[in-house]
């Protein structure tokens, strides 16, 4: 908070020379948090474009509501189409039938989900899919946007994984194919964040692959603090070339006894309470700390208790997805 109760934030800004890879706009569009410029360019035309990345996000405004005859706010009023209605429950339940209905039983681990829209029908999605290798792997992901347009691509999304991840070799192939096979046919503008992990039970490795999502957050029982393992990639859906491909990082941990793995979309960390305040990865990191002898199943309702308490009276504004995972050796 800046002075006078005034907002700020810091932005990373990259100045770099001309990528080659790039083949197109749309390429560099991939990139949301960088701007472009064409060569020769302006000086005005580079200053604005660092204070387009710099500046405020603008904090919501609350909306204005009409008052009642005694001065009291009226409760407002809105019309409900019953068929609309009707439908989009007839949605949620087809959405909710295509998440998994039961947790994977593998021996050695402990594995627990759990996944709330933010309206009827959401963009998040989370599965298990079991390996040809017998290994497991598990896949968080996050659509832009909500509702119709987000379950949609949501679908896709499940459709795409569960045909071509059982025959993948590691998470980074699994990713490689599924954004080849996706940016086919996801529509111009929308993408998907993801994480693609496999689980090996007989030694409790998880090795992993970030597709510009949330990192994930390693509570470790050897040094007794909890770790933001280190996001990268890119999302998936909007170009399939080397960029694509680059941009990937594979990452492989080895779970203790008492070690958690908390895979999350950014619903848990953006949640904001009536004074727009997110509640941000410390938070998170706080409560897995303070619950690391509970089940996985009880860490998450821990991580959800906490994130209720902290929006108090303020809406859910996105969807919450988390994964977490311990080895019990």
């Amino acid at each position: 908070r800046g002075p006078a109760g005034s907002w700020s934030r810091r932005s990373p800004i990259l100045v770099t020379t001309a990528m080659k890879y790039f083949r197109d706009v749309h390429e560099m569009n991939a990139f949301p948090n960088m701007r472009f410029l064409t060569k020769p360019f302006e000086f005005n035309e580079f200053f604005s474009t660092i204070e387009k990345i710099s500046r405020k996000r603008p904090r919501p405004q609350p909306a204005p509501v009409a008052e009642g005859a005694e001065g009291a706010p009226a409760a407002p009023v809105e019309e409900i189409d019953p068929v609309k209605k009707a439908d989009m429950e007839k949605a949620r339940m087809i959405q909710q039938s295509l998440l998994p209905s039961e947790i994977p039983q593998i021996p050695g681990m402990d594995i627990g989900a759990s996944y709330h829209a933010c309206l009827e029908i959401g963009g998040d999605y989370f599965d298990f899919i079991p390996m040809q290798d017998g290994r497991t792997g598990i896949v968080i992901a996050d659509v832009s946007g909500k509702a119709v347009s987000g379950a949609m691509v949501m679908v896709l999304a499940r459709t795409i994984f569960r045909t071509l991840a059982p025959s993948g070799t590691s998470p980074k192939e699994v990713l490689i194919r599924v954004n080849r096979e996706l940016s086919k046919d996801i529509r111009r503008g929308m993408f998907l964040t993801a994480y693609f992990a496999i689980v090996d039970g007989n030694n409790g490795t998880v090795t992993m692959c970030c597709s510009g999502h949330n990192p994930a957050l390693h509570w470790s029982e050897q040094f007794g603090l909890p770790t933001y393992l280190m996001p990268g990639g890119m999302a998936m859906g909007l170009i399939a070339s080397k960029v694509y491909e680059n941009a990937l990082r594979e990452e492989t941990i080895r779970l203790l006894p008492s070690d958690r793995l908390v895979f999350f979309t950014d619903g848990v960390v953006e949640s904001m309470d009536p004074k727009n305040d997110e509640f941000g990865e410390g938070r998170l990191a706080q409560v897995v700390s303070g619950s690391i002898r509970k089940t996985c199943k009880e860490l998450n309702e821990s991580i959800l208790a906490a994130v209720r308490v902290h929006q108090s009276t303020a809406p859910q504004h996105d969807d919450i997805t988390i994964v977490s995972i311990g080895y019990g050796g």
